[in-house]
């Protein structure tokens, strides 16, 4: 199309292009049905649209909203998405779909959100470990815009029991990443409420990754935790370095510096981490522990909760904690950092969040009444009373324990006998989360299995009972972004399928000595012939139409490969110099100047999908 390019350098030079965006939060795993229950996909699929072009020209010349259809993939039946709509000012106008949309004012839209609450993934295929939500978008005008696809649910058909392996990526929840919280009284799903954030600052239509004015929350404009029956947010977990102050965060500090950097890659913008977030050196995950210092960050507003010790639920309301540690090597937790740490966090266990009234006390400002530790009683200081986050109607607030805590068993009696009375039964060693890492909690001294199991048993020592309104489930999640450009309606061709939105993971430079041919495939590119470098595009959705441009500048050719990989061959450097979207960065070390330009992948009915990755330079 002779257009494309002018088209695309609108697009990437435009003062206000006509950009959409589809967001999908899902989670990252999720429960399989069996026979004829329905266990609905908690927190429910949502697809958020935000842009102010949603809206098209139907054939009678009347505007109308776009048809959304969701799904799992593999499933045979779909439901359809009803859209709530916002406007530019932030004032919700109701919800497609079912009659109660009232837009008195006429203002432009600017983002609608669609909640998926009666999904399930049922039991037809046992080997299906992992599903999608797939979101198809149709335009009142007849133009499909695709099928969107979530990031990856894990299919579990309980959640586990057992004690998780650090080194089990997908069950374990990590500092650094995003997890829903929801409360559910005596179980019953229609009183699912899910831990979200309210604020009079921020929009209504705010989605993860929106870049806001400001960060910056307090409870003093109305910024508060609320529990919601129809939507949620995503929140950052954060591991508590407890030797760290509000102070010590530094303006270069970016979120990799404390997640670990090559340790994970969100799919989003983080919002500035707390100053007392740990710094992960590692390079790898760290797993968030039970009886741990925490902080939740809301993912979209950046609003951070007080510091918390996350405490597992093992049975009913009844909430476990880790007997006194005394060895000053080991790392540990507990209200006044002298609790011994218990098992990774799992995803879909239930937890409790214990609230530290005076992070930076030591045990040296308890009263004169605190019991005294000897070797019968390892129970840790505590403060009284003791306040957990709770879910208090469409609220969230504290609910203070009024009985004491009580030890689960006798060191000495467990000590002797190697059994464990505790409520979570009797099990057998096995390496985990302190264990693995015992290099940072004994310095490099080698632990027996008794002592590792001993370690773990200390973790769960002693009891007491919360109420239902503080016991919450906590769950990764995910969050796939899509941003496009579409062409108007009098350019755009009309008789488009719905295809699978393409989105790119990385790319890598080939060196041009290599032969891409193939001989089944007609079409394929020798590029022995050249002397400039290729490109190998790894991602998902990838189709025969699409075309890979620099900025404005068009790769020639593009060779299709999979669904998952494209060729291409990168312009020469003269044209990329000249290129739409071009930027300069001088590496203040070296004193090179460095170049970049947005990759984008081009369907040949206009649609230009941005990949969020550019290509660099000198």
């Amino acid at each position: 199309m002779t257009q494309l390019k002018p088209w695309i350098q609108q697009c990437l030079l435009g003062p206000d292009p006509v950009e959409r965006t589809v967001v999908i939060l899902t989670s990252k795993v999720a429960q399989k049905s069996y026979g004829t229950e329905k266990r609905f996909l908690c927190p429910p699929p949502t697809a958020i649209l935000v842009g102010t072009t949603w809206w098209t020209l139907k054939s009678d010349a009347t505007l109308a909203p776009p048809a959304l259809t969701v799904c799992i993939s593999g499933e045979n039946t779909s439901q359809t998405g009803y859209i709530e709509w916002y406007t530019v000012s932030g004032v919700t106008v109701g919800q497609t779909g079912i009659d109660w949309y009232h837009n008195h004012q006429q203002e432009p839209l600017a983002a609608g959100k669609s909640v998926s609450k009666h999904l399930f993934i049922n039991d037809a295929d046992e080997k299906r470990k992992r599903v999608e939500c797939l979101v198809k978008v149709q335009l009142a005008n007849g133009l499909h815009l695709g099928t969107f696809a979530s990031k990856g649910i894990k299919v579990i058909s309980k959640p586990s029991k057992k004690r998780q392996s650090v080194k089990n990526m997908e069950l374990c929840i990590h500092h650094g990443t995003t997890v829903s919280l929801f409360n559910r009284i005596r179980s019953q799903t229609v009183s699912t409420k899910y831990l979200g954030v309210s604020s009079s600052r921020s929009s209504p239509f705010a989605f993860p990754g929106h870049r806001q004015k400001t960060h910056t929350t307090d409870v003093s404009d109305g910024t508060c935790f609320v529990a919601r029956t129809a939507s949620w947010d995503p929140f950052i977990v954060w591991v508590v370095d407890t030797t760290r102050s509000p102070g010590d965060g530094r303006e270069i500090d970016t979120p990799e510096d404390y997640i670990g950097r090559n340790a994970y890659t969100p799919s989003v913008a983080y919002p500035p981490p707390p100053a007392i977030a740990l710094k992960n050196k590692t390079g790898q995950l760290v797993p968030v522990l039970y009886n741990q210092h925490i902080v939740l960050q809301c993912l979209t507003t950046g609003l951070v909760s007080p510091v918390m010790i996350i405490r597992k639920v093992d049975k009913a309301s009844t909430v476990v904690g880790g007997a006194l540690q005394t060895d000053s090597l080991c790392v540990v937790g507990g209200d006044y950092g002298e609790e011994a740490l218990g098992d990774p966090v799992s995803q879909l266990h239930k937890i409790a969040l214990q609230i530290v009234q005076d992070p930076s006390s030591t045990p040296s400002h308890l009263s004169s009444h605190s019991p005294s530790h000897t070797q019968e009683s390892k129970m840790p200081n505590t403060h009284s009373p003791v306040s957990y986050l709770a879910c208090l109607n469409d609220m969230v607030g504290m609910h203070k324990t009024i009985e004491p805590r009580k030890p689960l068993h006798s060191l000495l009696n467990r000590g002797r006998s190697g059994s464990t009375h505790s409520l979570e039964g009797k099990r057998k060693p096995s390496m985990s989360a302190s264990s693995s890492s015992s290099s940072t909690s004994t310095h490099g001294r080698r632990m027996s299995a008794a002592s590792i199991n001993t370690t773990h048993q200390l973790g769960s020592y002693w009891c007491e009972d919360v109420s239902d309104a503080a016991v919450w489930t906590i769950v990764g999640t995910d969050c796939a972004v899509y941003s496009f450009w579409s062409l108007p309606d009098d350019m755009s061709p009309q008789n488009s399928l719905p295809m699978l939105v393409p989105s790119l993971t990385y790319y890598t430079k080939e060196s041009p000595l290599l032969s891409y041919t193939d001989a089944s495939d007609q079409h394929s590119i020798d590029y022995t012939d050249t002397n400039e470098h290729c490109m190998a595009l790894h991602g998902e959705g990838f189709s025969r139409d699409l075309q890979v441009w620099f900025g404005d500048t068009k790769a020639f050719p593009t060779d299709y490969r999979s669904r998952e990989l494209l060729m291409c061959r990168v312009p020469p450097r003269t044209a990329l110099m000249e290129s739409a979207g071009l930027e300069s960065n001088v590496n203040t070390t070296t004193g090179k100047t460095m170049y970049s330009v947005p990759l984008l992948l081009v369907r040949s009915n206009g649609t230009v999908y941005k990949t969020n990755k550019t290509y660099s330079f000198a």
